[in-house]
This record gives structure tokens, C-alpha cells and sequence, in this order.
């Protein structure tokens, strides 16, 4: 085989393995503490999951906190979609 081709071939796995990486990384919730996974319901809004499943007062940082484990950035929710409701809302 020429350079130029495994080259090519070296270039192409690097680009592979990296797209794994990044996409297994996108994918984690990041969040090491204690958790729960619950299924979205119709007409569900972050507001109300926040408010069943607060330990805190503050609901605004309780839906926050739900954004960010969860990586989503807007407060937009779907029927069936699986949130990662942390314990320390």
C-alpha cells in the first residue's frame, strides 16, 4: 500500500473513534449523584415535573438543574422523551 493511502486510512479511524467519543460524551448526563429516570407524559411542563420532585423551595433552580443534567437547552419537553430527575432538586 502506498503512504498516501494509509494515510487516508489512519486520517479516516481518527475521525471515527472521534465522533465516538464525542457522541458517548453528548450522551451523559454528567451528573455523578443519586437519580431517577422519568417518561414524559402529555401536557407535561418542566415547571410541574420540578414542583413534584423539589427537596428545595426555589423552582426556577430546580428546572435548571433538571436542564442541565438532562443537557437540554430549552424548556421544551416531548411526550415519551426520558428525563434524569437528579434527588438534590
Amino acid at each position: 500500500m502506498s503512504r498516501s493511502v494509509l494515510l487516508s486510512l489512519l486520517i479516516c479511524a481518527i475521525l471515527f473513534l472521534s465522533f465516538i467519543f464525542v457522541n458517548n460524551y453528548l450522551q451523559e448526563s454528567h451528573y455523578s449523584g443519586e437519580k431517577m429516570t422519568i417518561i414524559v407524559n402529555k401536557n407535561d411542563t418542566l415547571w410541574e415535573i420540578a414542583r413534584k420532585y423539589k427537596n428545595n423551595k426555589n423552582i426556577r433552580k430546580s428546572i435548571h438543574k433538571i436542564k442541565q443534567v438532562n443537557n437540554l437547552s430549552s424548556p421544551v419537553i416531548y411526550p415519551g422523551q426520558k428525563l434524569v430527575i437528579p434527588s438534590e432538586l
